[in-house]
């Protein structure tokens, strides 16, 4: 056990094993930071999204800061803070369940939820095998379980982020290209989105691959995180009212319509939620966040 702590000590690639951890954590700490200041300054108290979100972050943070405690007490601050943090994984996937909602069926919604419940025994599992590891109990499970947490952290932020680019295509009368021309915030949550999903992939392929006693230890996980984050402040509403805010701006800026296709094929509960007329969706559009905000005269 102690040997295989001495070995993540040593150089990976060249570069201490230590200065890359620091380097991961303040990359992360920085990121987080920047993210509740963009939250803040759009936060609205009465909407429980924004809440979330800020929470997200907020709990995420603590996970960057357990660098600076050494000794006795370092294994028990690790071990809080990953619980911190995975309480922050599952929260970023209750946020985008809320985000995608509208658009779900009444089963694709309970379906998201119960997977999300049903994973909670490996957390609770994960939490006490990192507990015992972090603190020299004698027991190595953590090694053997963390190359699978990617299964009960990851499918959801994929299946939301595949079935909101089906969304757009399939229920939406534009191009993704067109929505990028027309708002560049939604360059920034797509953009957000597939680092994120590269990044994912990268620790998996590390982690699950290459075989060293600390290939958990690595900072891609943190930099998927980060652009996950993003991609969660970067739309601070769910993902039909930024679509629709989008379609009317579009359509009133260049007369060019953005609304729903036409055709027969659209799922029903898909076609339940985007009404037809472009121009009854300029009520009522008044949830606007930071991005929307920034006029140019």
């Amino acid at each position: 056990m102690g040997a295989a702590r001495d070995k993540c000590a040593h150089t990976v690639d060249g570069v201490s094993g230590t200065i890359a951890e620091a380097w991961g954590q303040g990359y992360m700490v920085g990121g987080l930071v920047v993210l509740m200041l963009l939250t803040l300054a759009s936060f609205r108290r009465h909407v429980l999204l924004h809440k979330l979100i800020l929470a997200e972050l907020i709990l995420a943070t603590f996970r960057g800061t357990y660098i600076f405690f050494s000794g006795p007490n370092a294994g028990w601050y690790s071990s809080c803070t990953s619980v911190l943090l995975y309480i922050s994984y599952n929260l970023h996937n209750v946020i985008n369940w809320i985000k995608i909602k509208p658009f779900l069926s009444r089963t694709g919604h309970w379906v998201y939820l119960s997977t999300l419940i049903l994973v909670w025994p490996y957390w609770i599992v994960e939490c006490y095998f990192l507990f015992q590891y972090n603190n020299n109990l004698g027991s190595d499970y953590f090694v053997h379980l963390r190359p699978w947490e990617f299964l009960c952290r990851e499918p959801w932020w994929l299946f939301t982020t595949g079935y909101l680019i089906y969304i757009i295509k399939r229920a939406y009368d534009c191009s993704i290209v067109h929505l990028i021309r027309t708002s560049g915030k939604f360059l920034v949550l797509l953009s957000s989105m597939a680092l994120s999903i590269g990044f994912i992939i990268a620790d998996v392929v590390i982690v699950l691959v290459i075989d060293t006693p600390c290939r958990g230890k690595n900072p891609l996980w943190k930099i998927a995180f980060i652009f996950k984050c993003t991609a969660d402040v970067i739309v601070l509403d769910d993902f039909k009212s930024v679509l629709d805010r989008i379609s009317v701006r579009g359509s009133t800026s260049s007369g060019d319509s953005l609304g729903v296709k036409e055709d027969r094929d659209i799922p029903q509960h898909i076609e339940a939620v985007c009404p037809r007329d472009t121009g009854s969706r300029r009520q009522g559009i008044a949830s606007m966040d930071w991005f929307d905000d920034i006029q140019v005269v």
